[in-house]
């Protein structure tokens, strides 16, 4: 069964629990990024996460392939760094 589509992908593989963690992953990321959007970088993968939920409905595949979701998958590491504060300047943060 194809979808060809990435969101269909993604219930044809994991079903309804499947497509709903990734919901939400979107969603917490894109969130914490908008609530940073006064950081450049944060805008830019704002921005550039909605265009890649917009290739998601018409690409299959678009969530593993390297080229497409890289951009994506880096986005949530920034946000979880932005969200637990891992670029606030005190000396607390540093690993020694």
């Amino acid at each position: 069964i194809s979808a060809h589509n990435a969101i269909g992908d993604i219930f044809f593989i994991g079903g309804i629990p499947y497509l709903l963690m990734f919901l939400v992953l979107y969603f917490s990321t894109q969130l914490v990024l908008f609530r940073n959007r006064s950081d450049q970088i944060c805008r830019l993968f704002f921005i550039l996460n909605i265009l890649f939920l917009a290739n998601c409905m018409v690409a299959s595949g678009s969530i593993y392939h390297p080229a497409i979701s890289l951009p994506f998958w880096v986005s949530i590491v920034y946000a979880n760094l932005k969200k637990n504060n891992y670029f606030n300047t005190n000396s607390d943060n540093y690993l020694l």
